[in-house]
């Protein structure tokens, strides 16, 4: 239709060919117009994205420090932090470790591994313009349910994640999503009972647990080409959800 070969019969609603089109179709030599953007066709929207004003001479100068730490690795420097997570510390002024845990992307390892190179900039440009202390990001709104709260306490106290199911009438995977969400707002879980519920081998939980130090945990998509497939998501949801009661305890 764009090229002007078939036009849409208003009477009839179909398709009909064009004297050009029929032109073609006698094996004519017709000269055909390239494609041209059909404007009566609308776009579908992308997926919303969340958009901040922030600082760009500090993002620039985050982004340098991102670039330094990828090559330094060996990773691509979306494996360190995301735009979004830089643009995020360049409109709150993260200035504490606990401000620095709230930023987007920020799970406890990347935490421990990046607070202290990226906090000294941000602490720089904050004393450079007179920016006072922020020890929270007002962009962060992750609050514990009861829920969540009353299974890990029970957790904790000993209970296990099967017993909690069987006690609570849900599965485990609903348990373990409870104590992976008190462990993403920092809080301290209990890693004995957790190993034991993976059906992996030693030495495949071992390069799990390894990816995660490497890669990171805020996404398993990386961890799981690292491992080349070989193991499940449910299985990286469970090794993760180790790697950090670890590291918090």
């Amino acid at each position: 239709m764009q090229q002007g070969l078939l036009a849409r019969d208003e009477r009839h609603g179909s398709l009909r060919l064009t004297s050009q089109g029929e032109a073609v179709l006698g094996g004519q030599a017709v000269r055909i117009s390239p494609l041209e953007a059909d404007t009566s066709i609308t776009p579908t929207p992308s997926r919303k994205t969340v958009v901040y004003d922030y600082d760009a001479d500090l993002f620039t100068v985050l982004r340098e420090k991102r670039h330094e730490l990828a090559v330094a690795a060996g990773l691509p420097a979306f494996f360190i932090f995301q735009d979004r997570s830089l643009q995020e510390m360049a409109t709150v002024y993260p200035q504490t470790e606990t401000a620095f845990a709230n930023i987007y992307g920020v799970g406890q390892a990347r935490l421990k591994k990046y607070a202290g190179e990226f906090l000294p900039i941000i602490h720089d440009v904050c004393v450079e313009k007179g920016i006072p202390l922020a020890p929270e990001s007002p962009l962060k709104r992750n609050k514990l349910k009861s829920r969540t709260i009353e299974v890990t306490h029970a957790y904790n106290s000993g209970e296990s994640v099967e017993e909690l199911a069987e006690r609570m009438g849900v599965t485990q995977r609903t348990i373990l999503d409870h104590l992976w969400r008190y462990a993403q707002a920092g809080r301290m879980i209990r890693p004995e009972g957790i190993q034991g519920l993976s059906t992996l081998s030693p030495d495949q939980q071992v390069a799990a647990l390894d990816c995660f130090t490497t890669l990171g945990i805020d996404f398993l998509r990386p961890v799981f080409d690292a491992l080349e497939g070989d193991v499940s998501y449910d299985e990286l949801r469970l090794l993760r959800l180790l790697y950090v009661a670890r590291q918090t305890n």
